[in-house]
């Protein structure tokens, strides 16, 4: 059965939610939580090429400053506030394959993935559609790098979530991740899983390729 790409980033959030929720249930803000959004979060592929062969290696980085300006009404507000030493700086990865027009399946399986900055571990609430990965803090950024070997012919999209709800004393940040490759061969997404029309906002994140 297909899965639309809005509910696996749904069950995401649910699933980072349900682990890393109750975090904040281990320290008391007497006057409240401060809340933030930004949307200061990289991320890329390499090689950018639509189609690689079966063996080949896919590198992906993501970069986010511990450093940012917080966002309000799609613009940026105040001072950048200083977010070094936070928890729950963890999101997912989503693997999948389109099966047709509006519907797609887990992919995870059909890459050999390794971490080489930060942590990953399967999403037990879609293990074949995404893994859970968590940043590390260096210098002046959180890192996460990863490779994956290419085990099996098919297209294939690639979505990393916002973070949710990364922890830093009183403070709760969301943050924005954006996969900034010049060409994210979003033609397989608008032709196949879109069925030639517009691709609608929320998927426009994503990174697409062919795996022959």
């Amino acid at each position: 059965m297909g899965t639309n790409i809005k509910n696996i980033q749904v069950l995401a959030t649910l699933f980072l939610f349900a682990i890393y929720g109750c975090n904040s249930c281990k320290s008391l803000c007497v006057s409240g939580k401060t809340e933030y959004f930004f949307n200061a979060g990289t991320a890329n592929f390499y090689p950018d090429k639509d189609s690689i062969k079966v063996g080949d290696t896919l590198w992906f980085t993501s970069i986010i400053p511990k450093r940012m300006r917080p966002i309000q009404n799609s613009q940026p507000v105040g001072d950048s506030i200083d977010f070094s030493g936070a928890s729950d700086m963890t999101t997912d990865l989503a693997l999948t394959s389109p099966l047709g027009i509006g519907s797609q399946t887990g992919a995870v399986d059909s890459f050999f993935i390794v971490p080489i900055k930060g942590n990953l571990q399967p999403n037990s609430l879609i293990p074949h559609s995404a893994k859970n990965v968590h940043f590390i803090e260096e210098n002046n950024d959180y890192f996460l790098s990863l490779f994956l070997v290419a085990q099996k012919k098919g297209i294939y999209f690639a979505d990393i979530a916002d973070i949710f709800q990364a922890k830093k004393n009183c403070e709760v940040a969301s943050i924005g991740i954006h996969i900034i490759d010049a060409d994210k061969h979003l033609h397989y997404l608008q032709d196949i899983y879109y069925g030639g029309r517009p691709i609608a906002p929320i998927d426009s994140n994503s990174y697409c390729f062919k795996v022959y």
